[in-house]
């Protein structure tokens, strides 16, 4: 017979998972899920230890919670369904470059290491400016929104930028830009987006980061066209307020076929999760995604590259 401690010890994975579950619910239990990988391999070793010792219906229990713990994981593993991939590909980077940021030469190299034709740079503070400056001569096509706090960000592009609008996430009082613009590739224009969300350090503010994604649905919405949104949105992409997101907007997550990919904290090792996004419309094929090294920054880089499918000849 297992003794009551042992249970009692065995049930905090599965109370942790069950309670991360009602992120709609309770902001504790929003954050809390952004860890379900994490909650995922605690439940699994107790799946084996039930079913070693066969205690066969906590077995089952547990394997039930760690499946379920697995989804929106494990699938990124595997390819999805693409469109037809364009002859062109772009290259593509956004980095959360941190606002205090006080070795930004580290986040310069990183991005010329990669080389990128377009990278959209978050947390652009009123220092940056200058410290990147040595970026100019490369992309010389710019939209640069420098604030004093952590929700400044800016696009730095190979290509002509064109139709270019800034938008300002509720509330206006926060001063929270989104760039959107757009490329050419193929003779086809393409919409550029790059944002950063408010973090839902309490209630209120998870609060003001869903009305955020609702109103960033709401602007790609406006018009239907071949679309690119990165960024810190604040969440994982197990969130259901994040899936929401993707369904209100029709797009998909880059990440798929690619991996887990976290981005933040860049010192937590097995505890990072991933935050910083960049989601695709359906005319978007993805050749390759990863999470580049470190670099001056909490939040690791993403770089992606992307073709359009070409347009039926009418």
């Amino acid at each position: 017979m297992l003794s009551v401690a042992v249970i009692a010890f065995s049930f905090l994975p599965l109370t942790l998972f069950l309670f991360s579950l009602m992120g709609q619910q309770f902001f504790l239990a929003e954050l809390l899920n952004n860890f379900r990988c994490q909650i995922m391999f605690l439940l699994l070793p107790f799946v084996f230890f039930f079913l070693l010792l066969r205690q066969w219906w906590l077995g089952l229990l547990f394997s039930i919670a760690a499946a379920w713990s697995m989804t929106g994981i494990a699938w990124v593993y595997f390819p999805s369904a693409q469109p037809t991939a364009g002859t062109d590909t772009l290259k593509v980077m956004t980095f959360n470059v941190y606002f205090g940021n006080p070795t930004p030469e580290l986040a310069i190299s990183r991005i010329l290491e990669h080389d990128p034709d377009i990278v959209a740079i978050v947390e652009y503070s009123n220092h940056l400016p200058e410290a990147l400056e040595s970026l100019n001569e490369k992309y010389p096509y710019r939209v640069l929104e420098p604030r004093w706090h952590g929700f400044g960000i800016a696009i730095f592009s190979r290509l002509p930028l064109s139709d270019t609008k800034i938008h300002y996430l509720a509330p206006a009082e926060i001063d929270c830009p989104m760039i959107e613009t757009h490329v050419e590739i193929e003779g086809q224009s393409v919409r550029v987006v790059g944002l950063h969300v408010a973090s839902p350090t309490n209630s209120a503010r998870l609060q003001l980061r869903n009305q955020q994604l609702r109103q960033v649905a709401g602007i790609l919405n406006q018009k239907n066209e071949p679309t690119i949104i990165m960024g810190d949105f604040n969440c994982t992409p197990w969130s259901s307020f994040l899936v929401d997101f993707l369904d209100q907007a029709g797009l998909r997550d880059s990440r798929q076929g690619f991996g887990y990919q976290a981005t933040w904290h860049r010192d937590l090792g097995i505890f990072k999760i991933p935050i910083d996004h960049a989601f695709v419309s359906p005319e978007i094929h993805v050749h390759d995604r990863f999470v580049a090294e470190p670099a001056g920054s909490d939040h690791l880089p993403v770089v992606f590259e992307i073709s359009v499918t070409p347009k039926k000849q009418e």
